[in-house]
Order: structure tokens, then C-alpha cells, then sequence
């Protein structure tokens, strides 16, 4: 894959508002087929992306525009806040308590930018934000608890605690070098 032609403006300063030295510079480079009917994606060759037609988001996307609607079997990548509609009463309730707080801060004109995190964060997320207490298997899970199966979901969540965190006390063994 190359360098695309075309004549490239070039900046230079200390920071983007402090330029002191301007360029052009022409490329002889490859012109790359664009894989798209231009016709269907014009407001992309254009900028003008204020107004794109679902056809052509269509188009760019390579399938369907998703309609927007939640279902009730999650995965690790589905929102936390996608919990309203989770088989489990569990994950339900667990979603009315955020939704309380989040709505709660918000009637207080002060939103709580932790709260709307966690509100909008994918279950995978949990694993990144948790300093190596949670691991992936432990994510699955909670996603199974979420599901409805319950019990399946909490032995796998208890399960990779365990193994977890054998895993961590070896690679701060590991680090420390006493093993």
C-alpha cells in the first residue's frame, strides 16, 4: 500500500497555533480506486457528511444500518446500561440503582461524569478499569449472570477470582524476582 498523488499542504511550528513555516509538496504517488458507487457516497467525497442517507451509510458500513433496537441476549461488548432489558432480575435491579443515582445527579445539575462512565461502558470495560482484580473469564460471567443463568455465570465469575488472582500473586512473584 502506497502513498496516495496529490499535492500535500505541510505545517511546521511549535504548536498548532504557532506555525511559522508553510509548504507544498507534490506526490507522485498511487491513485487507489475508490470502492464505492460515487453516486452512493457522495457526502463522503464531499465532507458534507451533515446529512448521509441510510443507503449510503449502507453502503460505506458493508451491510445493514443496525435499527437501533436492544435485545435481551448480551455479549462482553453490549453497554451496561443495555441492563433494562436483561433476562436476569439481578441485572435489572442492578440497572435501576444506576439508573436512580444517574438520574439523581442529573435533576441536581451536576452529572456525575463517573456515574454516566460506568452507565455507558461495555461489560468487556470492567476487566480494563479493575487493576487486574477482574480478568476476561470473570467478564464472561457477569454476562452469563446477566443472561439469566445465574448460577453458571456466579461459578465462573467465583472460579476465575480464584485462578485470577493466583495468576496475578505468580507475576508479582515474577516482578518482584523471588521466584
Amino acid at each position: 500500500m502506497g502513498v496516495e498523488s496529490g499535492n500535500y499542504q505541510i505545517y511546521v511550528g511549535t504548536n498548532s497555533a504557532e506555525i511559522f513555516l508553510t509548504g507544498i509538496i507534490a506526490v507522485n504517488g498511487e491513485n487507489t480506486p475508490i470502492p464505492y458507487e460515487e453516486g452512493k457516497i457522495t457526502p463522503y467525497l464531499t465532507g458534507e457528511i451533515q446529512n448521509v442517507s441510510d443507503e449510503a451509510f449502507a453502503e460505506a458500513l458493508g451491510y445493514a444500518v443496525p435499527d437501533g433496537s436492544w435485545g435481551n441476549v448480551f455479549t462482553e461488548n453490549d453497554a451496561i446500561c443495555q441492563m433494562q432489558n436483561a433476562k436476569s432480575g439481578l441485572a435489572r435491579f442492578v440497572f435501576r440503582q444506576l439508573e436512580k443515582r444517574k438520574r439523581k445527579v442529573e435533576e441536581a445539575g451536576k452529572p456525575d461524569l463517573n456515574i454516566l462512565f460506568i452507565y455507558n461502558m461495555p461489560f468487556r470495560a470492567i476487566a480494563k478499569m479493575a487493576g487486574g482484580m477482574v480478568d476476561k473469564s470473570m467478564v464472561s460471567g457477569m454476562v452469563e449472570v446477566v443472561n439469566g443463568h445465574f448460577f453458571r455465570g456466579a461459578g465462573q465469575v467465583i472460579t476465575g477470582f480464584f485462578l485470577n488472582r493466583k495468576a496475578n500473586k505468580k507475576y508479582e512473584s515474577l516482578l518482584s524476582g523471588k521466584e
